[in-house]
């Protein structure tokens, strides 16, 4: 059994169709081959016998003199090729019954095969290899486009035109272009229209125009077609309707029944097993979405069931797309932080323009407007995203912990520059402390401002380690506070005993040391150092080990790494176990998204080459997911990685791809490391003493780049250094 994923607009039903038509021309070929029948599961569900009747009744129709004898002898022997669109289509109480169905046909004919295809958010809860459909690639966007692009609009005398899409998309489209649907709606918008679309609300209303051919028709008729399609869209939310139960809710809005049959001519709405929908869920979406924010006076909170929240439907983002008024627009992203934090970014990133509303005002209304939105959104994204982080992520914005936020703003006439300053429950402070410009108009950018003063504090709080783990992120913690002051000469207790740490540092309850290194400031809380031996007293340590160089001399603080395989083994290790401890403690609600949290916990093989011929260090790092934390070693080896590991169509990718997917696992990318030894002496790779250790600085990286890179995707500012 194989199960598809998917989200909306991704091709699942095009990908099903094809792998049918592959399966049918191999059956022609091939005799021996089982036969392939394309089943569309919300049908399943509401046909008597289950799926074993339904696939009969799919042979039967093709081949009048085909018997149940034949058809059950067909399953002892060669089994049956299933291919089963839609499962998230089914309905929540049908789901567990199909599932049940699935089951009993594999156990009764082993040879048959199951290829499902379905949205993650309806998973089938059976045991099957799992597959996701991936976005499109440069070069498939490319060919898409050739295959797209109108006949008409091409020139027959001159030069071949070259593919230009995927270069001119801005970056708020380029995250929808990965899905064939809508890539291939802009590549009609910019044929017809030499523009790309401005929102996402004019690409779908040009879908829904083309898909309607709204040239051919009146304007009343082509209103009461757009209603009619509205209706229909709304009926079959939960699966197809039949046309009796449409036709009924067509009355109810005075609309004629007879708009059902031009829908179907047009190719709007498809009819299967004598029900009906819209041919594609995304352009439902858009008419639903459309339908409920033309209500007068929807209320985001009350007027949207939760089960309709689906992050791999169009529908929340369209939701935001369409929506314009100020109001409406704060209550439903705050909503929409259900969706998950890369479903809430989408969002935000393709909201309807509700500045319209004040673009004529007073500056003092859109300063006031422009703080509400910045004040929201971080506290929207952080108090959902961040939430045991929430007062220090204030306070590393304001300079005081707290669960209150609020932003004095400035903003000039033509609004090409915006100033600000945070703060908290206190008096706002007589100037600005921030200052951002461009050449756009600022006034609509609360929300991303708002974003970036989140994207800004975050990274400040990984940089500087104030984030809680486990053992492992607090010993690597409390070593590289302690080589900062040591390097400094503070003169602080030298020894790594934990008992004579504490009975030094319990003298300075409540205090700050500051230290000057490098031309670099340093203030290091004694409360952080007391919370870092907490952990490690309480997880039953007694003493720091400089696993790097565990030499038995003094001045544990200057020696850099010792070049054992050891010491190797356990940087590779700790990096991991450290990483898996700080998500656990401070990211549980952004998990999923984090692409090396999503492969944990792995095994590794280390290949590590000593400096010679003027090389330095060189390590290659190959790893394996394994099930359990238990199952996690490292094996380090002397020499070069073999050349069949390394190369660009190396075995290694296929395997890791399938071993991550029979453990279940979704993953972004898949990469192996490959470069020199990091430091161990404390330095950074630009050469600056910070005294992180290598643990500790590749984790802090690592966060930094998966985190901060889905801020900055919707900001478009870098973080600060």
């Amino acid at each position: 059994m194989t199960v598809i994923f998917g989200s909306s607009g991704m091709g699942k039903s095009r990908v099903c169709a094809l792998l049918n038509q592959q399966a049918l021309l191999q059956r022609r070929l091939f005799s021996d081959r089982p036969v392939p029948v394309a089943i569309y599961l919300p049908d399943v569900a509401v046909t008597p016998g289950g799926i074993r009747q339904f696939a009969f009744a799919r042979i039967a129709a093709h081949c009048p003199h085909f018997k149940s004898s034949i058809f059950d002898e067909m399953l002892r022997t060669s089994g049956l090729d299933l291919f089963c669109d839609a499962f998230d289509r089914v309905q929540s109480g049908g789901r567990e019954t199909l599932e049940r169905d699935m089951r009993l046909l594999l156990r009764d004919s082993p040879a048959t095969r199951l290829t499902i295809f379905s949205r993650q958010s309806a998973a089938p809860q059976i045991d099957a290899d799992v597959f996701f459909l991936q976005p499109l690639n440069r070069s498939q966007q490319d060919a898409l486009e050739e295959a797209v692009w109108p006949a008409s609009e091409t020139s027959t005398s001159g030069p071949r035109r070259m593919p230009i899409m995927s270069l001119l998309l801005p970056d708020f489209l380029r995250r929808l272009a990965g899905s064939p649907l809508v890539f291939a709606r802009l590549v009609l918008f910019y044929a017809k229209h030499q523009k790309l679309p401005t929102d996402l609300a004019e690409l779908f209303d040009f879908w829904l125009g083309e898909t309607l051919r709204r040239r051919e028709h009146k304007p009343t008729a082509y209103s009461m077609l757009v209603d009619a399609a509205t209706v229909i869209a709304l009926e079959t939310w939960d699966g197809a309707a039949k046309a009796s139960a449409i036709m009924k809710a067509l009355a109810t809005q005075a609309i004629p029944s007879a708009s059902l049959d031009t829908l179907v001519e047009l190719g709007t709405v498809i009819e299967s097993d004598g029900r009906f929908e819209v041919e594609h869920e995304a352009l439902a979406d858009f008419l639903r979405a459309q339908s409920i924010v033309h209500r007068p006076g929807w209320n985001p909170t009350t007027d949207i069931p939760a089960n309709r929240l689906d992050s791999d439907a169009f529908f929340p983002v369209l939701l935001a797309a369409l929506t314009t008024d100020l109001e409406q627009q704060r209550t439903l992203l705050t909503r929409l932080t259900v969706l998950g934090f890369d479903g809430y970014l989408n969002a935000v990133r393709f909201r309807g323009n509700a500045f319209r509303q004040l673009a004529h005002h007073a500056s003092g209304a859109i300063e006031s407007h422009f703080a509400r939105e910045m004040v929201d959104s971080f506290m929207a994204t952080a108090s959902r995203f961040f939430p045991h982080l929430l007062p220090d992520l204030i306070g590393t914005s304001t300079g005081s912990r707290s669960t209150n936020l609020q932003a004095r703003v400035e903003m000039p006439p033509k609004r090409t520059t915006v100033g600000f300053a945070l703060y908290c429950d206190d008096a706002p402070p007589d100037q600005n402390d921030t200052l951002i410009g461009g050449r756009e108009d600022f006034g609509s950018q609360g929300r991303e401002i708002g974003l970036y003063v989140l994207q800004r504090a975050l990274g400040q709080l990984i940089e500087r380690s104030c984030l809680t783990g486990g053992p492992v992120w607090h010993q690597e913690r409390l070593l590289g506070r302690l080589r900062v002051l040591l390097i400094a000469g503070t003169g602080i207790e030298t020894s790594l005993d934990f008992r004579k740490q504490r009975q030094y540092w319990n003298q300075y309850k409540g205090e700050i040391f500051v230290c000057s290194l490098f031309n670099r400031h340093y203030e290091i809380a004694v409360d952080d150092m007391l919370a870092d031996l907490d952990v490690l007293e309480g997880a039953g340590g007694t003493e720091a080990a400089v696993w790097w160089n565990p030499d038995n001399g003094n001045s544990w603080w200057l020696r850099d790494w010792d070049e054992s395989d050891e010491a190797l083994r356990q940087y590779i290790m700790r990096i991991d176990a450290a990483y898996a401890e700080v998500v656990a403690s401070n990211f549980t609600e952004v998990a999923g998204t984090l692409s090396t949290n999503l492969v944990l916990p792995r095994a590794w093989d280390v290949y590590f080459q000593p400096r010679h011929d003027g090389r330095r260090n060189w390590v290659t790092a190959i790893w394996h997911p394994v099930e359990r934390c238990a199952d996690v070693n490292v094996k380090v080896f002397r020499g070069p990685a073999p050349k069949e590991l390394t190369r660009f169509d190396s075995a290694w990718f296929d395997e890791t791809t399938a071993k991550l997917r029979s453990l279940n696992r979704r993953f972004h990318t898949i990469a192996y490391h490959s470069g020199a030894v990091p430091s161990f002496s404390g330095r950074a790779p630009t050469g600056r003493h910070d005294g992180k250790t290598a643990v500790l600085r590749e984790v802090c990286q690592r966060l930094q780049t998966e985190l901060l890179d889905q801020l900055r995707a919707v900001t478009g500012i870098p973080s600060e250094d």
